[in-house]
């Protein structure tokens, strides 16, 4: 009996960290898609990538669990309203990275922000 429970915890923690690499690599896949983009768009420098990347990193973790909870609702209004956090989410990444950038790359930045939030909204 003792068995058979420790070998089902130890499946379900398996399968936690498991379903957690996988979020993990997929989240990992779309941000280097967010990089490249950026990275070619607007001609970023090797002192600006850093940066770019931390903060691409830190919108693709919070865009994680704002699509996992778009994803579980039912629609109606808690849909609504997780949809209205992704576009806030969007609205702030397009607020801070400016503030990483030049005034000539901010200047682009509009041209391609469909692209990157489309990006984000996809990460699973």
């Amino acid at each position: 009996m003792k068995k058979t429970f420790v070998l089902i915890a130890c499946t379900f923690v398996t399968l936690f960290f498991a379903t957690q690499a996988t979020m993990a690599q997929n989240a990992d896949a779309k941000s280097k898609e967010i990089m490249n983009l950026l990275s070619s768009k607007l001609n970023l420098t090797q002192a600006q990538t850093g940066s770019v990347k931390d903060l691409v990193s830190t919108y693709a973790g919070k865009f994680t669990k704002s699509n996992a909870s778009v994803a579980s609702s039912k629609g109606g209004l808690k849909e609504k309203v997780e949809k209205e956090a992704q576009t806030k989410l969007g609205t702030e990444f397009s607020n801070e990275l400016p503030k990483l950038l030049t005034s000539a790359q901010a200047a682009k930045y509009p041209e391609i922000k469909d692209q990157v939030t489309s990006l984000f909204t996809q990460i699973k």
